[in-house]
């Protein structure tokens, strides 16, 4: 994902369609990055590649640029949020599995349904994907149309940050899940430890104590689209890295 002046030097789509097929610049440089990451990553199917149906977000990445045009008062883009200028050019590396869509056509809180679009993480595939036992829990990125963001910005929430915290602070594991997620925990209610002992005794879909959200991964808020309608996606997706455009050009 870019940020800064090179969006517009290169023509990148940060508008409407942006993760449409529509935009040269996106597209372009999306399957590029799939060139050389295959190509010099050594990803050779049935070998070190080993997905068994594939992603076809593979083919181009999902390259885009966010739209800091469209940020309510208060919102910093991406690139601040990690320290660089307003005016720096930068590329955002963001991994994760996939993401989930949503259109707010109902009358609910939009924060609302974005927690619960994370603690669907646990059955969507987009998310919680770990080893029992090992740093259980999850990383989430939301991409917010222009429409959404501002009926946020609206609602209370007057920056990224204090939307990020509020997700974070109200999304939790169910108990089915957090059970699969640390089994040493499971043991001890079986064994009638407490506090363990009495999460057993509560259905499976209740929340467990275990926070959905890794503690030190924030959830990412991008302002991206053309505001035609209030649509978002969300998926595990963390920011591995922000980079300098501007240092190689």
């Amino acid at each position: 994902m870019a940020n800064g002046p090179i969006r517009k030097e290169i023509n990148m789509n940060y508008g409407l369609s942006a993760l449409g097929p529509f935009n040269q610049a996106n597209a372009v440089i999306g399957r590029a990055w799939t060139l050389m990451s295959k190509n010099l990553g050594g990803a050779t199917p049935r070998e070190t590649y080993l997905g068994d149906i594939g992603n076809n977000t593979n083919y181009n990445n999902m390259c885009f640029a966010e739209n800091e045009e469209a940020l309510p008062e208060g919102w910093r883009p991406l690139h601040v949020q990690k320290g660089f200028r307003a005016e720096d050019s930068t590329v955002s590396l963001l991994s994760g599995w996939s993401l989930l869509n949503y259109a707010a056509y109902k009358p609910h809180p939009h924060h609302e349904i974005m927690r619960r679009m994370l603690t669907s993480f646990e059955t969507s595939g987009a998310g919680t994907h770990h080893t029992p036992g090992v740093n259980p829990g999850t990383q989430a990125t939301f991409l917010l149309s222009p429409i959404t963001a501002n009926d946020l910005s609206n609602n209370g929430f007057d920056s990224k940050e204090k939307l990020s915290q509020w997700l974070k602070d109200n999304a939790y594991m169910t108990l089915w899940n957090y059970w699969a997620a640390m089994p040493g925990d499971l043991e001890a209610a079986e064994a009638g430890a407490e506090p363990f002992a009495s999460l057993l005794k509560l259905p499976p879909e209740s929340p467990s104590p275990r926070p959905l959200i890794l503690r030190n991964a924030p959830v990412e808020i991008v302002v991206v689209g053309g505001g035609t309608d209030a649509f978002w996606m969300a998926g595990d997706f963390n920011c591995l890295a922000s980079a300098s455009v501007d240092m190689w050009r």
